[in-house]
């Protein structure tokens, strides 16, 4: 979920997505390193996030560690 959106910001996108499907885990996408921002990420229910430009890498383990395997369904 990119944070920066114009007209809904991705903290209020988030929340009304998880009011729908509680369940999915939605991950923060912002330019600030700041240890705020992934305060606010967390708060607005979202699993963790991942600071732009983006490491490939990263954002598959970080993918990885949220998604249901077809073991744990």
């Amino acid at each position: 979920m990119d944070i920066q959106m114009p007209v809904m910001n991705g903290f209020e996108a988030t929340r009304q997505i998880l009011a729908l499907a509680p369940d999915l885990p939605v991950i923060g996408q912002t330019a600030h390193v700041f240890a705020l921002e992934l305060e606010h990420c967390l708060a607005a229910g979202m699993v963790g996030h991942i600071v732009k430009p983006i490491d490939p890498d990263a954002l598959v383990a970080l993918v990885l560690r949220h998604v249901k395997t077809r073991d744990d369904r």
